[in-house]
């Protein structure tokens, strides 16, 4: 079994072009199809992935049909190997 056996796609809201000279805010994908390891807690979901710098508590994670927002980003053992993210539905 693989360290990290699903797939999640983090998100994070930009401006998108509206097709009339506009724009609104909305969810682009940021990283698609990252392995990750997603534990459902009470309080919400842990999600563990290979460390990314660039992830932080703005933006979201997608996990099949659950939207997922990022409360806190941390650096699982301070060594930039794992990401924790701590998330809410």
């Amino acid at each position: 079994m693989s360290e990290f056996p699903h797939i999640v796609t983090i998100e994070k809201e930009d401006n998108i072009p509206d097709g009339v000279g506009g724009d609104y805010l909305g969810w682009i994908p940021f990283r698609i199809a990252t392995d990750a390891l997603v534990i459902p807690t009470t309080e919400g979901h842990k999600v563990f992935m290979e460390y990314d710098e660039e992830i932080d508590s703005t933006m979201r994670v997608i996990h099949g049909e659950k939207k997922l927002r990022i409360n806190d980003v941390i650096d699982q053992g301070g060594q930039n190997e794992v990401l924790l993210v701590l998330c809410e539905k």
